[in-house]
């Protein structure tokens, strides 16, 4: 009985519940395309290269120069770095830390027994080692791990939006 009343306890002190992605409009399966498509919006790479189909050198120019100076654009990947060390931390938590010390003692010490004294040298070595693991047992570090890496999307998604408004200031000023 009192092993059903710990599972029943254990098992009330949940940390949240677990997230459900509400249906959207998306969820339906209707798509609209104004053209095939020939590369994925979501690989950033290509994407980023957008206002090269303007096919103007001096915009190509503009805009190249535009994100090579652009130090909130150097700020944002640096938050991307941040946000990618934060995840590497979370996991890292759930992991067993391991720890291992080597120590040396060394102590001189005198003796006298009435006829002349006598040193003696001694030496002492110790080794320690240890091993401790966390319990998830109310899923903290999971949510942690969790919420970290949806940090790192975030940030990620903020510096593609502004890498693609840093593009848009220089295509305007070019058409300006």
């Amino acid at each position: 009985r009192l092993s059903l009343a710990a599972l029943l306890f254990s098992a009330g002190c949940m940390v949240g519940p677990d997230y459900e992605r509400p249906e959207t409009l998306a969820d339906e399966g209707t798509y609209f395309y104004t053209e095939k498509h020939s590369q994925d919006v979501n690989q950033l790479d290509a994407s980023y290269k957008w206002w090269m189909r303007f096919g103007d050198a001096v915009t190509n120019e503009l805009v190249i120069e535009a994100l090579a100076k652009n130090y909130d654009l150097r700020a944002a990947a640096a938050r991307v770095l941040q946000a990618q060390a934060a995840l590497a931390e979370a996991k890292g938590r759930r992991l067993p830390e391991l720890s291992y010390g080597l120590n040396r003692n060394r102590r001189k010490s005198s003796f006298d027994f009435g006829g002349g004294g006598n040193n003696a040298l001694t030496t002492t070595w110790s080794q320690e080692f240890s091993v401790s693991y966390v319990l998830d047992l109310f899923g903290k570090l999971r949510r942690a791990e969790r919420s970290a890496w949806a940090d790192l999307l975030a940030v990620e998604a903020n510096k593609h939006a502004l890498v693609n408004a840093i593009i848009a200031q220089g295509v305007s000023s070019r058409v300006e």
